[in-house]
């Protein structure tokens, strides 16, 4: 054996130990078996994949932990309304009853009005900068609303999406923290209009794609005598008139010289009479010039009247003409169409509308309001009819509001115990990666201290071996 093979097996073995001890010393300070690839590559891929599952739980834990804040504050502001509305629920069932008074009634709108208050700020309750009931566009207030110059609410509009914002909570599973307030609080199982005045008008056989309350304006436009008896519209019929159709009568006594409509009281008439206020038995009204009738009529004759009229739904923005039979109102502000069977058509007015299964709770609140409140003025049986269908509408929203907030129980239900499975697959994650990872310090001492005594024993193996080598080289 030469010099030369001596001295690399004497250093190759003290830079093997080298290594050896500069690695157990990594251990014994890192408390890591694994601290490189190179140290146990198979062992180093399965942590590498333990870590990026890690990473994903992670997401999901925290994804999770928003879901089910955002639920629990939607479940404590879902609660605020449902007070609300049981109140509101109290109130006007108060108010529909014979003995309220007007004065009652104003009262019992002025706290309707508060509950409407209340109901919007909890329907815009943010959580963690989140809007709660505005679906996927949650950095904005789901519900718009407008007020009068006095600071009244007049509408409130759902401006947020109809999306659920969905995120990642588990491997194949994703949920919504936050809400779409439109089918949190808005009905929707649309059934036939029901008309509530007594203008006449009734539900046409289209689908109708208004929601909740509308009110129908009939105005009077004009009035015509059906014959050749020479009768006409008074002076003041085109303002004064408030008959509508063609179901009124005009009876003429030429022999007592008395003219009446329909069942109302006869009123005397002369050849100069030319603007007769003539009233029936229902209130309904015409103005008639007798000025003109033929003189050769005797004994009594009833004259046929054809009134017609103008109907509107928003405010009287737009309006449409009166016709026999079916007609299709729209709304020029939201193209929404309201049809109307104008057969039985009597007399103008505001005619009050409810659509059941569309109403959402802002709307129905509003209207409650200010019909308690004499907006606009409706007469004692049509005030009790609308009180009465908004009582029924205010419990279709309650129950959906009921029904939605039992819906979010049950998902953060749901969720928590999903949290608690992430917790389990976290924890034995870590127990995984720790088994591969982790040293045991015990064992390690013992081998650290079994290398450091070989590597000093080799040194003073190799100074010998060296040092001899050398001498007897220089000998």
């Amino acid at each position: 054996m030469g010099w030369e093979t001596i001295y690399n097996n004497v250093t190759g073995a003290i830079a093997q130990q080298m290594q050896s001890l500069t690695q157990l010393q990594d251990e014994v300070s890192t408390g890591n078996r694994v601290n490189v690839a190179s140290d146990d590559p198979v062992a180093a891929d399965q942590i590498m994949s333990l870590d990026s599952e890690s990473a994903s739980l992670n997401t999901y834990s925290s994804n999770l932990s928003s879901v089910l804040t955002n639920m629990q504050q939607s479940s404590s502001s879902l609660s605020d309304v449902d007070n609300a509305l049981v109140q509101a629920q109290q109130l006007l069932s108060e108010a529909s009853t014979a003995t309220s008074s007007s004065t009652d009634d104003q009262a019992i709108g002025q706290e309707i009005n508060s509950l409407l208050e209340q109901v919007v700020s909890s329907a815009n309750t943010q959580s963690d900068n989140q809007y709660l009931f505005g679906g996927s566009n949650s950095s904005t207030p789901p519900y718009s609303v407008q007020r009068d110059s006095s600071g009244t609410i007049t509408s409130v509009t759902y401006t947020g999406s109809d999306q659920p914002l969905n995120v990642p909570v588990a491997p194949g599973v994703q949920q919504s923290g936050v809400l779409v307030g439109d089918n949190v609080f808005r009905c929707d199982s649309r059934e036939t209009p029901v008309f509530l005045g007594d203008t006449g008008a009734k539900a046409g056989t289209g689908t109708s794609s208004v929601q909740g309350d509308v009110w129908l304006s009939v105005t009077h436009d004009q009035t015509q005598y059906v014959g050749n008896t020479g009768v006409a519209a008074g002076s003041d019929s085109a303002t004064g008139d408030t008959i509508v159709g063609d179901g009124h009568t005009l009876h003429i006594d030429a022999d007592q010289k008395t003219v009446s409509l329909d069942d109302g009281t006869a009123v005397a008439y002369t050849g100069a009479s030319n603007d007769i206020q003539l009233t029936n038995s229902k209130g309904d009204t015409v103005y008639v010039d007798m000025s003109g009738l033929d003189p050769s009529l005797t004994g009594t004759t009833d004259v046929s009247i054809n009134a017609t009229a103008k109907l509107s739904i928003d405010g009287g923005a737009s309006s449409v003409e009166s016709t026999a039979g079916q007609q299709a109102v729209t709304d020029s502000k939201t193209g929404k169409v309201l049809y109307v069977d104008t057969s039985s058509l009597a007399r103008t007015g505001s005619e009050p509308i409810s659509v059941p299964g569309t109403y959402n709770m802002f709307d129905m609140l509003i209207n409650a309001r200010d019909v308690l409140l004499g907006k606009p003025p409706l007469s004692s049986s049509s005030l009790t009819s609308v009180l009465n269908q908004s009582l029924n509408s205010l419990n279709d929203v309650y129950t959906r509001v009921v029904t939605q907030a039992s819906e979010v129980g049950a998902r953060q239900q749901a969720m928590t115990t999903l949290q608690s499975s992430l917790t389990n697959m976290q924890n034995n994650n870590q127990t995984q990666t720790s088994g591969l990872q982790s040293a045991d310090i015990t064992e390690l001492t013992v081998e650290l201290a079994k290398v450091q005594n070989n590597y000093q024993l080799t040194l003073a193996a190799a100074s010998k071996v060296l040092s001899m080598s050398l001498l007897n080289y220089l000998q």
